[in-house]
């Protein structure tokens, strides 16, 4: 019998069909040595068959008003996962990761159409923060695979078709992903090569995160950042600083920043989009996707 779940630590098994690129990318960089919290992936094949009475071709050929939305939305929350081969999956995932029912875990979409070249999907479909506890689990994975069918990602491939002419199947495939949660002081979203500005890259920071940023948080350091040298304004590194609380702890988190993503371009050979945290100690990559021309539609 087929698994329903990879773990990140797996040497193979990952494809962008099977565990979407989210988790394609993460497992791509782990595998390089980046710092990337560890998990597994339920995987696609695994939803559908969970899931498999949702009538995914009629959804995309016609064109889906919130009412058929709406269905499909509360016929995912109300399908029983309980007892089943996936809770007893889950359950051994868990172990491996040594975490307990009260210890923090996020719970991620990957879909096979996010984090591509083409569209990101940021702030779409949902994450939930949650437990190592079974029935919150579970419950966070159908909140998860329902907002597959939210009306905010229909309004993004709407946005993409109407302003770039780029066509996705609207409810395309999702694995989805189950990491430890990392506690941080401070995050956000790294571009290598500023969207607007090709010059520089360009840092965003907040003390909620990079979920802060992406779910369109104003972030409180919005700089120019060269992934060889850091800062490019001197004032901008101070107010690194005054996060940090101390010259050394910024000058270490400032130089693991920029190696972590030197690392991830060249991994990906290509100018990339990279969430992050950072804990204290160190940065840890949340997701990494290509920088598209379509970064800034949001749904």
């Amino acid at each position: 019998m087929e698994s329903l779940t990879l773990s990140l630590d797996d040497c193979h098994g990952f494809s962008v069909d099977s565990c979407g690129n989210k988790a394609l990318n993460l497992w791509s960089l782990m595998r390089h040595g980046l710092q990337v919290p560890r998990g597994f992936v339920i995987t696609t094949n695994a939803l559908e068959s969970i899931f498999g009475s949702l009538d995914d071709a009629a959804l995309n050929q016609s064109d889906p008003e919130s009412a058929i939305l709406a269905q499909a939305s509360q016929y995912v929350m109300t399908v029983d996962i309980t007892n089943s081969t996936l809770t007893r999956e889950t359950a051994d995932q868990l172990k491996a990761l040594d975490v307990f029912s009260d210890d923090p875990l996020i719970v991620r979409s990957s879909s096979c159409s996010e984090d591509s070249g083409n569209a990101s999907f940021a702030g779409v479909y949902s994450s939930i923060k949650t437990t190592a506890n079974a029935d919150q689990i579970m419950h966070a994975i159908r909140e998860v695979y329902s907002s597959r069918y939210s009306l905010a990602a229909l309004a993004y491939g709407r946005a993409l078709k109407s302003r770039f002419n780029i066509v996705f199947p609207l409810f395309n495939k999702m694995a989805i992903l189950i990491q430890r949660y990392v506690v941080s002081d401070f995050g956000g979203v790294l571009f290598t090569q500023d969207p607007l500005d090709n010059r520089y890259g360009r840092v965003e920071i907040a003390s909620g995160g990079a979920h802060s940023i992406v779910s369109g948080i104003t972030p409180q350091i919005s700089a120019m950042f060269d992934i060889n040298q850091g800062f490019v304004e001197e004032d901008d590194f101070v107010e690194v600083v005054n996060m940090c609380k101390s010259i050394s702890t910024a000058d270490s988190f400032v130089h693991q920043l920029s190696i972590s993503a030197s690392q991830i371009k060249t991994v990906f050979g290509s100018e990339q989009d990279i969430e992050w945290v950072w804990d204290g100690l160190r940065v840890w990559i949340l997701q990494a996707r290509p920088i598209t021309r379509s970064y800034t539609v949001h749904g």
